[in-house]
């Protein structure tokens, strides 16, 4: 989707096919959203952890050290469906959402941000730049456009 301003699309970085779950990425030519660019530059076994990362979100397994949300009680639950996948100093912030009308529980992580960090605790200033991301209305359309008559 574009506008006058930037362009939006994403970009499957799991299997499409999975029945579950599947991690995509924001790709735009807003600076901000600076995920693609730095997970196209990422050293080969770096990448290759991340997609580990994936692959076991995807999967369902549980690993608080390697990706995890915030709940309603964090934040007063403002940043509930904010993600961060995680390896050594890498960051990379993204978004929850069930973006196929005809399987409402089929579940994708939306990746925009990358942030390199040397302490474990986020700030919650990247934290309100993913929720502004995630409420942004062509960011939303690029994914319902992605997605339509998808099962």
């Amino acid at each position: 989707m574009k506008t006058s301003d930037h362009i939006y699309q994403i970009e499957f970085i799991t299997e499409e096919e999975h029945p579950k779950r599947g991690v995509v990425i924001l790709v735009s030519d807003d600076n901000k959203m600076n995920a693609k660019t730095k997970f196209d530059k990422l050293k080969t076994n770096t990448e290759r952890h991340f997609r580990t990362r994936f692959d076991a979100w995807k999967d369902g397994k549980l690993n608080k050290k390697w990706y995890h949300g915030w709940n309603q009680t964090e934040f007063g639950g403002k940043y509930a469906l904010c993600f961060v996948f995680k390896y050594k100093s890498d960051r990379f912030y993204g978004f929850l959402c069930n973006p196929k009308t005809t399987n409402r529980a089929y579940q994708i992580c939306v990746l925009a941000t990358h942030i390199n960090k040397h302490q474990d605790k986020t700030d919650e200033a990247d934290l309100k730049e993913i929720e502004s991301i995630r409420t942004m209305f062509l960011v939303n359309k690029a994914i319902e456009i992605y997605f339509k008559g998808k099962k």
